[in-house]
Order: structure tokens, then C-alpha cells, then sequence
């Protein structure tokens, strides 16, 4: 089902895909993947786990300058171990690239918020986040709790407060407004 909506897509066959219907996210980007790369499922699953490995070591990399080394390489190998993740990954469906949407889109938050208000990385978490509820709608309602965090970096610089959520809001609706 999800495989066979990737190739449609690849194909640009839209309006008659399997998955128009159904969370479209793994339908564009496999079948994007597919139309650069060919058809083969194998080579995508490839990419799909390369990317996820990479966003992890993106992970790392941002958490332990939060946090301590080991208590970084501790959560990212709680997440890259734990069996649902594997479960996730070894069959490629929307949970596999609805958890790399969802990772990609903490680390432009955590890159967003570190030391000073950054907008241009509240803006990709914006995107990433949108992209990543079209794909698994689940998380939609942790932007309250991103925002939070944005709320909690910029308190009293209300100008930057206001420019960070008006960005991060719209962001998110611009793909879900879109679809």
C-alpha cells in the first residue's frame, strides 16, 4: 500500500494514488526518492535508514552540548535501540519517515532555541513539524509544548517572542493549509 503510493507518485499519478486519501507524506517523499533514484524498494529503505543514522548523530551532536556526553549517547541509543523504533524501520512505512520528520524537526527547535532565538531555525521546525503531523497527525498537538519552549527562550524580548510563534505558526500552517 504505502510502496505501491510512492511509485504512483514517482510516476505522477495523483489524483488515482492509493494513499491520496490516506497521509500523503511517505507517498511524495518515496515516490520523490523513487522518480531520483528508480524503483527499487531495497535502495529506498537504504536512504531511509542512512537518514535516520544521520539524524541521530545530528541528535547526539545537539544534545550534548545540552546535556552531558554520555547522557547524550544514553538517549540516542535509547532511541536508535528501542524495539518500536526498530519495528518502525524494518518495515518502511509512514511511522519510519513520520519519526525521521519528527527528529529532524527537534533538532531545528533544540538549534532554535540554543543560546539565542535563531527564527530561521524556528522556521524549518515550523515546516518539519507540519510535514511530519501530514505524514503521522499524532503529534499535532505537541506544537503547544514546542511553542512553550519558544515562549521560555525569548520571555521579555516580546518582539522576538511574537516574530518566533508568528513564524513557527505559519510554518506550520503553510504545508497543512497546502495539502
Amino acid at each position: 500500500f504505502w510502496w505501491n503510493g510512492a511509485l504512483h507518485f514517482a510516476q505522477g499519478i495523483v489524483e488515482e494514488n492509493p494513499n491520496i486519501t490516506y497521509r500523503m507524506g511517505y507517498a511524495t517523499f518515496g515516490g520523490l526518492i523513487a522518480a531520483v533514484l528508480g524503483p527499487e524498494y531495497r535502495v529506498f529503505h537504504q536512504i531511509l535508514l542512512i537518514v535516520f543514522l544521520v539524524t541521530s548523530c545530528g541528535m547526539y551532536a545537539s544534545l550534548r552540548g545540552l546535556i552531558s556526553r554520555i547522557a547524550a549517547a544514553a538517549t540516542v541509543l535509547f532511541l536508535v535501540f528501542n524495539p518500536f523504533t526498530a519495528e518502525w524501520l524494518a518495515i518502511s512505512t509512514s511511522d519510519a519517515l513520520g519519526l525521521i520528520l519528527n527528529l529532524l524537526a527537534i533538532l531545528c527547535l533544540i538549534a532554535g532555541v540554543s543560546d539565542r532565538l535563531r527564527l530561521r531555525w524556528i522556521f524549518g521546525f515550523g515546516i518539519l513539524f507540519s510535514c511530519a503531523s501530514l505524514t503521522r497527525p499524532l503529534m499535532t498537538p505537541f506544537l503547544a509544548p514546542a511553542a512553550l519552549v519558544v515562549i521560555v527562550a525569548a520571555w521579555g524580548e516580546w518582539r522576538k517572542l511574537a516574530t518566533a510563534l508568528g513564524l513557527m505558526l505559519s510554518a506550520f500552517v503553510l504545508p497543512t493549509v497546502a495539502w
